[in-house]
């Protein structure tokens, strides 16, 4: 379950309290620094990963400290907190692995929360930090402007990858359940029902010349932000072009090319195939295939005029080899494939097959 769906209405001291006593029961193993839930604590935890002896270094003095707060900054360096990160950040752009399309530069890769196993951590994609959890505190304390909606929004994160280490998870995870099943909280999802959406990959987002079709009073229930580009719901399109109305599923329009019935893709091709071709004689056995024609047999093929029927013709007609004089029935599309004599064929196999044995031999 995400940590934001989790309606934990216990002040931060007394979730720790009962997140250590849970983990406990359940043989659920961590330290003292197992979950970052106060804001000093989500603030501190950025300033290094590393800790030597139970003490963080100040990433612009180098000085090891126990933590590195607004008081070392105010102090040492005549700035505060807030000003403190930024120009961490500032220095640490240079070694991002990634910049998003407003500039925003980032760590890790998109759709991914980077995980690492031994110190069951995360890693933030703005400032490149570990973390037992990112989310909103550490967003508002070190990412001020940031919300968890426009953190996932940026970094394409559905709503099946979670923004917490697995261990720190399982601990929320069965306080939660206990709580639920003890009726102190109600649901996370209340009545709804479905799946959750997801913004970046609405048809608003991926496909607005189509959103922009969306019937605006046939579909009264409907919400374009919640439609995603693949779903399976069938709504009412208008044309814009010839205004024409129609039912068709979006992923019929998105995926499969549906269109309008009058003016769109499959009515246009429906005109093509339609439409009259050019003279049949430019197509014509006798212009494309001259060879073929040469194969024909003088008297069995009376009706057959080599310039009126194509190389892709279905109809059989006897033919009559110019090696051994064999006849025999094929279809025109079959010569024109490259098929032969079946009686040359059939010579050519055992030839082959008699060489192989006396070499074999």
């Amino acid at each position: 379950m995400h940590p934001s769906r989790m309606t934990l209405r216990s002040s931060a001291g007394e979730t720790m309290r009962s997140m250590q006593s849970a983990s406990a029961g359940s043989g659920v193993r961590h330290d003292n620094e197992s979950i970052e839930t106060s804001g000093r604590r989500a603030s501190d935890s950025a300033a290094s990963r590393a800790r030597v002896g139970g003490k963080v270094q100040c990433r612009l003095c180098g000085q090891w400290l126990s933590e590195v707060g607004s008081r070392h900054v105010k102090r040492a360096h005549g700035i505060t907190l807030a000003e403190y990160y930024r120009a961490v950040d500032e220095k640490r752009a240079a070694d991002a692995d990634g910049v998003l399309e407003d500039g925003t530069p980032f760590f890790g890769r998109l759709g991914e929360m980077v995980y690492d196993e031994d110190e069951d951590k995360i890693q933030c994609h703005l400032c490149g930090d570990w973390f037992k959890w990112v989310g909103g505190l550490h967003l508002k304390y070190r990412h001020p402007g940031w919300t968890i909606d426009e953190y996932r929004r940026a970094f394409k994160l559905n709503h099946s990858q979670v923004t917490m280490a697995a261990a720190s998870r399982q601990i929320l995870r069965a306080i939660a359940v206990d709580r639920l099943t003890a009726g102190q909280i109600g649901s996370p999802l209340g009545d709804r029902r479905g799946l959750q959406h997801v913004p970046w990959r609405s048809l608003v987002e991926r496909r607005p010349d189509l959103a922009a079709e969306l019937h605006l009073t046939r579909n009264s229930k409907l919400e374009p932000e919640r439609l995603g580009v693949w779903s399976s719901e069938r709504v009412w399109w208008r044309c814009a072009r010839c205004g024409r109305e129609w039912q068709m599923t979006v992923m019929g329009r998105s995926a499969q090319g549906g269109g309008c019935p009058d003016c769109g893709p499959r009515a246009a091709a429906r005109v093509r195939r339609h439409a009259p071709r050019g003279p049949l004689r430019e197509r014509s056995l006798a212009a494309l295939r001259p060879d073929l024609v040469e194969g024909l047999h003088p008297s069995r093929n009376a009706d057959l005029e080599p310039g009126a029927i194509g190389v892709w013709s279905r109809k059989r007609a006897w033919w009559r080899c110019r090696d051994c004089a064999h006849e025999w029935e094929a279809t025109v599309m079959n010569r024109h494939q490259g098929n032969g004599c079946p009686r040359c064929a059939d010579a050519r196999r055992a030839a082959t097959y008699k060489r192989n044995r006396s070499s074999g031999a």
